[in-house]
């Protein structure tokens, strides 16, 4: 977007005009907006895995701060993710309107929201994705359209508990008079599954 700006002077009653200048307004880079904190506090932030194995609490969503954030300009955040069988599961957390930069956020930094797990985040099926779309509106009355979009950050979800590892399996072989078996083990804690296949 572009505007123009003039002034005038007035000095012992002789008005001065300046020239006018033209500002071209381009939008704040990508790599500034991905400095501004959006995550899963709960989440690994190395790994990007959101582990819900560990208990069924709510997990709590953080958001920082950005270039030109206001106090009571909107903000929109949806979470997109999966459940087993690859079927959509979606949620909008906060959607403008009364969902609004307040002054504590403005102040400290950042905002914390909880997000239930008995309604959204116990649905999410193991190694799926979990993506989390953030926008801001750079003002008040503004709405969806209007707002900048932030970088998507993404989480692997993992729902498996640690004392149930997926089975680790080796091979031998032996043979006999009828021909070549193949016997492949599991191990799985202090045990062994064992199945024969014959060639």
């Amino acid at each position: 977007k572009m505007f123009t700006l003039k002034y005038e002077v007035t000095r012992a009653g002789v008005v001065r005009s300046s020239q006018v200048v033209t500002v071209t307004v381009t939008p704040i880079p990508q790599a500034e907006l991905a400095k501004t904190v959006i995550q899963m506090i709960e989440a690994n932030q190395t790994t990007k895995v959101l582990d819900l194995s560990s208990g069924t609490a709510n997990r709590t969503l953080r958001v920082g701060n950005w270039p030109f954030i206001a106090t009571s300009s909107p903000v929109w955040i949806e979470f997109r993710g999966f459940k087993n069988g690859g079927a959509a599961h979606n949620r909008t957390h906060w959607n403008g309107g009364a969902s609004n930069v307040n002054a504590t956020w403005f102040s400290q930094g950042w905002w914390q929201s909880g997000i239930t797990y008995a309604s959204y985040l116990k649905e999410l099926g193991h190694n799926t994705k979990l993506t989390l779309h953030f926008k801001a509106a750079l003002g008040t009355g503004l709405t969806e359209a209007d707002a900048i979009v932030f970088p998507v950050v993404e989480y692997n979800v993992n729902t498996l508990p640690a004392q149930f590892p997926v089975p680790e399996g080796y091979r031998y072989g032996r043979i006999c008079i009828s021909g070549a078996i193949e016997c492949i083990k599991w191990r799985h804690g202090g045990g062994e599954i064992c199945a024969d296949v014959y060639h």
